[in-house]
This record gives C-alpha cells, sequence and structure tokens, in this order.
C-alpha cells in the first residue's frame, strides 16, 4: 500500500489520541461491540495449542479482554499498550499485579526488543491506523517465531447504513473511512512475515433508538472520525433529523451495520515479507494451524 499524496486526507494523530482521552471514562460502559467480538476471538483461540509465556494486547484501550485472557493463560505476563494513556490508566491489573504491565505507544512503533511475545491480541484497533501494514510488520517483529496474532477489524461495509445517509442528507456528504475487506487485509499479513494466515468476516447488525445514541456510543469508545479533511463545525437539528430520518428503521429502532473481520496467523520464521518467486509466499505444509 503505497503512502498517502501530501495533500491527501490523512489521521489526524493527535485529534485520535485527544479522542481517545476524552473517551477512556465512558469506555467500559459503551465498549457493547468490542466485548461481542473479542468473545469471537477467544473461541477461535480456544482451539489454538499454544502456552505463551507473554502476551501483548495491542491498542488495549481499557484492557476489557486481559482477564479473559488471564484466565486461558495464568502463568503468562500480560503487557497492554495504547496511545493514550488515560485509557491504559483505567484497566485494572486484578489479583495477578505482577503478571500485568501496561505501556502508552503507538502499535507501528512499539518499545519491545524482537520475538519478546507468544501472542498478540489485537481487538479492533488496527483499521484506525493510517496504513495498517507498517502496524502488522511491528506485530510480526515483536512476535516469536511461530507466535500467533489473533485481530478482528472492521470491514468496508461498516456504517454502510450511515454510509447511504450522509448521501441524502447532505448536498455534499462529508467522507467516512473506508476499511480494508478481508482479501485485503490477509494479503497484508502475509507481506509482513505471517503465514497460514486464516481470515473470515461476519455483519453485525446493531439498533439504537435514535442517531443521538450511536453518536454519543461512538464518542464514548473513541470510534469516531478523525480525518484531517472531517467537518469541524457543529451538527445543526435539522441536519440531524435529516440524517435520521434516512437511516433504516424496524419496530421503533434504528438499525446500522458492522462488518467485523477476523484474521489469525503464525510468525513465519523466515524474515517479514520475504518471499519467492513472483512474489509468492512459502508456506510450509507441518506449520499451519501450529503454535510454538
Amino acid at each position: 500500500m503505497s503512502p498517502p499524496a501530501p495533500d491527501a486526507p490523512h489521521l489526524d494523530a493527535a485529534a485520535f489520541r485527544r479522542r481517545l482521552a476524552r473517551a477512556a471514562p465512558l469506555y467500559g460502559a459503551s465498549a457493547a461491540l468490542p466485548g461481542a467480538v473479542a468473545a469471537r476471538l477467544r473461541e477461535g483461540l480456544d482451539l489454538m495449542r499454544l502456552d505463551p509465556a507473554r502476551i501483548l494486547m495491542a491498542d488495549a484501550r481499557t484492557g476489557l479482554d486481559r482477564a479473559d485472557l488471564q484466565g486461558m493463560f495464568p502463568r503468562a505476563r500480560l503487557t497492554l499498550t495504547d496511545p493514550a494513556p488515560a485509557m491504559l490508566a483505567r484497566s485494572r491489573p486484578g489479583l495477578l499485579r505482577r503478571r500485568h504491565s501496561r505501556c502508552a505507544a503507538w502499535s507501528q512503533q512499539l518499545p519491545f526488543p524482537d520475538a519478546a511475545f507468544g501472542l498478540v491480541w489485537s481487538n479492533l484497533a488496527l483499521h484506525w491506523s493510517e496504513d495498517p501494514e507498517p502496524v502488522l510488520r511491528e506485530l510480526a517483529r515483536v512476535l516469536k517465531p511461530g507466535g500467533l496474532l489473533m485481530l478482528a477489524s472492521l470491514g468496508p461495509d461498516t456504517l454502510a447504513d450511515l454510509r447511504a445517509a450522509l448521501v441524502t442528507a447532505y448536498a455534499d456528504p462529508p467522507s467516512l473511512p473506508v476499511f480494508l475487506d478481508m482479501h485485503d487485509l490477509g494479503d497484508a499479513m502475509g507481506r509482513a512475515g505471517f503465514e497460514g494466515v486464516v481470515m473470515e468476516a461476519e455483519s453485525w447488525t446493531i439498533t439504537y433508538p435514535d442517531i443521538r445514541t450511536l453518536m454519543r456510543e461512538g464518542r464514548a469508545t473513541g470510534a469516531v472520525s478523525v480525518r484531517s479533511d472531517r467537518p469541524r463545525g457543529l451538527m445543526t437539528p435539522r441536519r440531524l433529523a435529516a440524517l435520521e430520518a434516512s437511516m433504516p428503521w424496524s419496530e421503533g429502532r434504528m438499525a446500522t451495520t458492522f462488518e467485523v473481520v477476523y484474521g489469525h496467523a503464525w510468525r513465519s520464521a523466515a524474515p517479514a515479507g520475504a518471499a519467492g518467486p513472483e512474489g509468492l509466499f512459502r508456506i510450509a505444509p507441518d506449520s499451519i494451524g501450529r503454535g510454538p
């Protein structure tokens, strides 16, 4: 994936960190989708054969998944990272404090040595990266050879209903982020140094009493547009009503769609990005589906 042109819209990293900091006190009560997605990731993890000594929760926010991972791997030491220190400050170490550490860091530049972790866990955060490939290469770098990456990201059909409503309500509708589909994300994982890549996707339909609740939940989880070309003005009540009327409704509730892309892969023993002839990545058949 090539970098954006100098004048192209890009992620406003400072604004994103500020949004996360403001969302921190409300995140735990509003993160229903991350919680449900984490349960699906754990179902997949139950099928894996591994016993990691160290686990990295990348972009962990307030660490809602920490207790379950610690329960699955009670001997493992968990490290939580997030770009917003305020999010990490809300995490709860629990009884196993000595097995829990926190570090404020962006996932494309982690302050850990190579091959430091046996498992990397990324739940609904990768899609906020400007370019996911540098993040994936960094996650591959800190994974041990044979270590496992478990991730979930938003796919391109996310908020398709809202995108259509914006076109109806605005003469010049603001742009929403467009996320990678599972095929492109899987290809990016292969280029980053992962093998045995397995991808799948599913759609979640979530209903809300009104559009204000949807927007409030987005702000409470930091899941709002931080593109450099985002509208800076406040939305007027008339515009908000027009947008709400353009959304799909069923039995008195407004519905919107989230596409979730799941992926897992093992860290290759070969250098990241090492491709064979014709750009093909060679995967040993006996390495697929096996842990360290």
